[in-house]
């Protein structure tokens, strides 16, 4: 083999056959970044909202306390997901240092279903949020009417509850499960709706209405 052949020779390495693939990585920072702001956003809504005390329901009391738990609520699932989305990060990161073959296209259907969910679940309560921050109250008095229960199956056997109480006027609520299990058929709830659509709902054991 003579000089000339081995000048016009492509000498290739393991790192020129397996290039590393950083776009997840990069979509996960495009998120994580999302998150956190959006995540700000909501703390500084809920550190500008005065701190909430009593147990009369005024039209003010009312505003407040729903405004402030809507902001608790958006921040921390906001964070929770950007927390997400750094864990994935250092997940994907690790992977390409580590990972000596790769296909390139695997990473759509794992980036697509992380983001999905988070992007569920920072959705969820998005709807009263507006709602709480658009519309004045509207407090109505209801009786429990029926209790019950959703189960939704995941996979490996994990299976998720969440407990609703249906009230006298067909109001449906999801409640926590320290609530379903406190409350009887027939006790008396006061109901906030902002632009028709239940944000809260306040026990008539410990809250009252204005006199």
């Amino acid at each position: 083999m003579n000089n000339n052949t081995i000048k016009n020779m492509t000498v290739y390495t393991e790192h020129d056959k397996v290039p590393k693939d950083y776009r997840a990585v990069k979509i996960y920072a495009i998120f994580l970044g999302i998150f956190t702001v959006v995540g700000v956003y909501f703390l500084l809504w809920f550190n500008s909202i005065d701190y909430v005390t009593g147990n009369v329901l005024t039209t003010e009391y009312v505003k407040d306390y729903c405004r402030k738990n809507q902001c608790g609520m958006q921040m921390v699932a906001n964070f929770m997901a950007a927390f997400v989305m750094l864990i994935c990060i250092i997940f994907e990161l690790i992977v390409q240092v580590c990972s000596k073959k790769r296909d390139r296209g695997s990473f759509v259907p794992r980036v697509v279903l992380i983001v999905g969910i988070c992007l569920i679940f920072t959705c969820i309560g998005v709807s009263k949020t507006f709602k709480a921050f658009g519309s004045e109250p509207v407090i109505t008095t209801a009786q429990v009417s029926e209790k019950y229960t959703k189960t939704s199956h995941r996979r490996h056997g994990h299976t998720t509850i969440r407990y609703f109480f249906k009230f006298s006027g067909g109001t449906k609520y999801e409640v926590t499960y320290t609530e379903y299990n406190e409350a009887n058929i027939g006790d008396t709830y006061y109901i906030a709706y902002f632009g028709g659509t239940p944000v809260q709902i306040f026990d008539a054991d410990e809250y009252s209405l204005p006199e």
